[in-house]
């Protein structure tokens, strides 16, 4: 996603910085994810593929759970307050840096 203009017309990388934080710690937690695997089930180099595979299914289905979990709580508190929650949370922000 690239950055947008703010309403003072500066680029706000916002986004950028949290997915580049959010990448660096995924990846920090599937380097200690795949270490505990192979520590608790220690697999033939035959198997290693096999064991990656059933692994990164495992872990994308994880992923798809938690998105489509968070956006069915997003459109819940939507409805139930009738405004979207997120801009309201940024909309605040900005006015308290100001």
């Amino acid at each position: 996603m690239a950055p947008h203009i703010n309403d003072n017309g500066k680029l706000d990388y916002d986004n950028l910085v949290l997915t580049a934080l959010g990448v660096t710690v995924a990846l920090g937690w599937n380097a200690a994810a795949k270490e505990t695997i192979n520590a608790l089930y220690p697999v033939k180099q035959s198997g290693a593929a096999i064991a990656h595979i059933i692994y990164a299914i495992v872990v994308t289905l994880i992923a798809i759970l938690l998105l489509y979990l968070y956006q069915l709580s997003k459109a819940i508190t939507e409805k139930i307050t009738g405004q979207n929650v997120i801009q309201n949370i940024k909309q605040n922000i900005k006015q308290n840096v100001a």
